[in-house]
């Protein structure tokens, strides 16, 4: 697992590449999480809105998930480069969290189990 930190523009964030994980029974490949802090939760909320628009553009399905005790996205089915893997959005607060999981075969249900528990993991351990 590699964690990178940067600063862009309006944001601080921290990207991280898990080459392989394993949730119980499912291994994981080529994923990866970003948290990004934003200095105001509206500007974290446009940007999350922002990354559902441009996935729905690119052909991607917006479901409508929980993540923890806040709203979130999933976008998946998109086309073209970027946008073919599942990805789940959130907001909280100031900050953004980004999780993209990159394995075939798992029903939705499993899908959105996954997604879910990391972007709520996500949002626990980078609350202030």
């Amino acid at each position: 697992m590699g964690l990178k930190f940067s600063q862009y523009r309006e944001r601080t964030f921290a990207k991280i590449a898990i080459k392989y994980m394993s949730i119980g029974v499912v291994r994981l490949q080529e994923n990866e999480m970003t948290v990004a802090l934003y200095g105001t939760p509206a500007q974290a909320e446009k940007r999350a809105a922002g990354t559902v628009s441009d996935y729905v553009a690119n052909g991607a399905t917006a479901t409508q998930v929980t993540v923890g005790d806040v709203p979130g996205t999933i976008l998946t089915g998109g086309l073209g480069a970027g946008y073919s893997v599942p990805l789940l959005v959130t907001s909280s607060g100031q900050r953004t969290v980004a999780v993209s999981l990159n394995k075939s075969g798992l029903s939705a249900a499993k899908r959105t189990e996954i997604l879910s528990n990391l972007g709520a993991l996500a949002l626990t351990n980078t609350a202030s």
